[in-house]
């Protein structure tokens, strides 16, 4: 059991999950501060704009705070930038709301997507996170309507490197599997026999029982072929 040091007495972590040296988003925990009577702990924070601050540890391990306080007050002012996409009302544009969507999901855990995102452990870049301007050149507009924002590395964060607009078979062809047998398509029966579907035109379409995996993945690719390629 470690000990960690608050106001010089030593303090047996206990369930206290240590959080010294760790970085969450803008903020680094520097020193232990002190807990309640529930272990509830408290850690000293160097946030990169130069401040320090005392902050609950939950609050850091749930994502509800990224900053002194700093990064709220510069949203805010982002907010009224004049690069034409966000006007209110109803002429926000529709890049504009693809970079709000993206930090919403990766940092609010009230976001009904955020078990997906941040839940997971993805986060933003933080250039785009502190500036959509800063997306908005690197992603640059839309081609068309259709596209959204989407990640190559469906397992990797959001940033420059990561990041394009897709099609919506794109974005299908791109998803995270959920499958049994982390394939895509591919799902494991009681049966012991490998399952094989795909989506296409809005449907899921069976394709047939394989006897072993590499033979069910050879017959996911033969139906990619069939009905992914334009």
């Amino acid at each position: 059991m470690g000990i960690l040091y608050a106001l010089g007495k030593g303090v047996k972590l206990g369930k206290i999950k240590d959080l010294l040296g760790q970085r969450f988003a803008r903020i680094k925990v520097i020193e232990f501060y002190g807990k309640n009577k529930k272990n509830g702990a408290m850690w000293l924070c160097e946030c990169d704009c130069g401040n320090n601050k005392v902050i609950w540890g939950s609050d850091l391990i749930r994502g509800q705070t990224t900053s002194c306080g700093c990064l709220n007050k510069e949203r805010v002012k982002a907010k009224v930038t004049k690069h034409g996409h966000n006007k209110g009302g109803n002429k926000i544009s529709s890049e504009y709301r693809a970079w709000n969507n993206m930090i919403q999901r990766c940092s609010n855990p009230k976001n009904n997507q955020y078990k997906n995102y941040g839940g997971r452990g993805i986060t933003v870049c933080r250039e785009w996170l502190e500036s959509f301007q800063e997306f908005f050149n690197d992603m640059g507009k839309k081609p068309s309507a259709i596209y959204s924002l989407d990640r190559i590395d469906v397992n990797g964060n959001y940033g420059p490197n990561n990041c394009k607009w897709s099609t919506p078979k794109e974005q299908a062809r791109n998803r995270r599997s959920t499958s049994n047998t982390g394939y895509s398509g591919i799902h494991m029966n009681k049966n012991n026999l490998y399952e094989v579907k795909i989506k296409a035109n809005g449907k899921t379409v069976y394709l047939g029982t394989k006897n072993t995996l590499s033979k069910a993945i050879e017959m996911r690719k033969q139906g990619e072929r069939r009905y992914w390629t334009n």
